[in-house]
């Protein structure tokens, strides 16, 4: 996860408020990926009341942190899109657990094909 800006091929974005107990679950699922790449986690904080941020540190996620007055699930997104270092940007929910080992790997698998610009994973 930690790596230098050069090597981050995937930048997983996650918007959130209040989810430092699901966050630890999606974290650990991402832990676990098996992967030949980097990557990193972008964290879009809408001004958690919870200990996400302290989640987020813990798991080396970096956090955005978007003031609740300024919320709209476009802006979260942008906001984590605009701080993601990967070549690829990957959304997924605070509460949505990648499931298996290998989920990154299925995830950039179509972006093998140049024509590819985006691509929803189930």
């Amino acid at each position: 996860m930690n790596r230098a800006a050069e090597d981050i091929k995937l930048s997983v974005v996650i918007r959130c408020r209040n989810e430092a107990k699901s966050l630890r679950h999606v974290f650990d699922a991402l832990k676990a990926q098996r992967c030949s790449f980097g990557w990193e986690i972008v964290v879009v904080d809408n001004e958690s009341e919870d200990e996400t941020r302290e989640v987020c540190r813990e798991y080396g996620a970096r956090v955005v942190t978007l003031p609740r007055r300024e919320f709209t699930y476009g802006r979260a997104t942008n906001a984590g899109i605009s701080q993601a270092r990967g070549e690829l940007i990957l959304l997924i929910s605070a509460h949505a657990i990648p499931i298996g080992s290998h989920f990154f790997e299925s995830a950039v698998a179509p972006f093998g094909d140049p024509e590819m610009a985006a691509a929803r994973c189930l």
